[in-house]
């Protein structure tokens, strides 16, 4: 079923931020069980390291951005176009942005890597919520076999 009149403006955005921090939460938790898991195993390699520290909070932000926008494509009807992806999208540009200034103003500080992890995973829910986005958005939509 899809809803005749658009949604807000604003409604979008509001949840894409609203969902950012829950996201981030449970990126966190998943990557901490990640490299508690790997831990176990040994694998210190810098690749694998990364790998550990970049995929997880990736991958939670992308499904939880890609579902809320699934759920969304199917309630209303909008052409999806690059400027209504930057609406939507825009607050987590701006978190996103925010948390790789910090990540680049600080890289060489070493006390800044105690909590430097973190403002990592959540730049990348971020930039992982705007990748789902756009790929969900501009991917081509299934033609229903009823007449809108």
């Amino acid at each position: 079923m899809h809803l005749e009149r658009p949604v807000t403006i604003l409604r979008v955005p509001v949840a894409y931020t609203v969902l950012f921090l829950p996201a981030s939460i449970l990126a966190t938790v998943a990557t901490s069980l990640a490299i508690e898991a790997s831990n176990g195993y040994h694998l210190h390699a810098g690749l694998v390291r990364w790998l550990v520290n970049l995929v997880p909070p990736f991958v939670v932000g992308f499904c939880a951005y890609a579902g809320i926008m699934l759920w969304l494509r199917r309630l209303w009807r909008e052409d999806f176009t690059p400027s209504r992806h930057l609406r939507r999208t825009f607050p987590l540009y701006v978190l996103g942005s925010l948390l790789s200034f910090s990540l680049v103003s600080n890289w060489s500080d070493s006390e800044f890597w105690f909590f430097g992890q973190v403002v990592l995973w959540t730049g990348l829910v971020a930039l992982a919520g705007i990748a789902a986005d756009a790929t969900v958005a501009f991917a081509p939509q299934p033609h229903s076999s009823r007449a809108a």
